[in-house]
């Protein structure tokens, strides 16, 4: 097995889902059994997003080639030079990734994927909900090489503590995904009883 997870055959395109999260987090997802993830403190969603597509990055082997997927569509525009960078931090960001590219001999392909189909974002709520410590509040550091993010280094860069209010946010915003999916369920639920009594009155016209 190689750095990827996966037997690679000549021509072949690895598919690689990545995600950022407004709480400093980002993971790459190659498959069920292997995934990676990193933190950055007080990153925003689009440089833990930036952030992901170098992680992935660093885990394929030279002269490989994949396809890259994020829900995120400002970062894949940029990346294919549909929109420009405007920040200072995500043009040094996007200078990396092509670095790492050329100097890998890179064949990489980025596109958009919804949301709903990135297995990344399930890979890291699941890493976040198993690694969460509720007796301090914490959430976990990701031991991950960060000398391409942190100017500390590696070796000081996973002993960062996670900023209180980045807790705080990232718990705030699970809260506000829960309750946006029971209002859906409530919405689905009325629409069901809508259907049904549309159903019998349409019954009834036919008699």
């Amino acid at each position: 097995m190689n750095a990827i997870g996966v037997s690679m055959l000549d021509n072949k395109r690895i598919t690689i889902m990545v995600d950022g999260s407004g709480t400093g987090y980002s993971a790459v997802y190659f498959s069920d059994d292997e995934s990676y993830f990193t933190y950055q403190d007080r990153a925003s969603n689009n440089d833990a997003e930036y952030n992901a597509v170098i992680l992935a990055l660093d885990h394929l082997p030279a002269n490989s080639k994949a396809l890259i997927l994020s829900d995120s569509e400002l970062v894949v525009k940029q990346l294919n030079g549909q929109y420009r960078c405007k920040e200072d931090r995500l043009k040094e960001k996007k200078f990396k990734i092509q670095s790492i590219i050329n100097k890998k001999n890179l064949d990489i392909i980025f596109r958009w994927i919804p949301r709903e189909q990135n297995r990344a974002d399930n890979a890291l709520r699941k890493y976040l909900y198993k690694n969460y410590n509720p007796q301090i509040n914490s959430l976990p550091k990701v031991r991950e090489s960060l000398d391409i993010f942190d100017e500390t280094g590696p070796e000081k860069a996973e002993l960062n503590p996670l900023n209180n209010d980045l807790q705080n946010d990232h718990i705030l915003t699970l809260k506000t995904e829960i309750n946006q999916l029971k209002e859906e369920n409530i919405k689905l639920k009325e629409e069901n009883i809508k259907l049904r009594e549309e159903l019998v009155e349409l019954k009834i016209l036919l008699r």
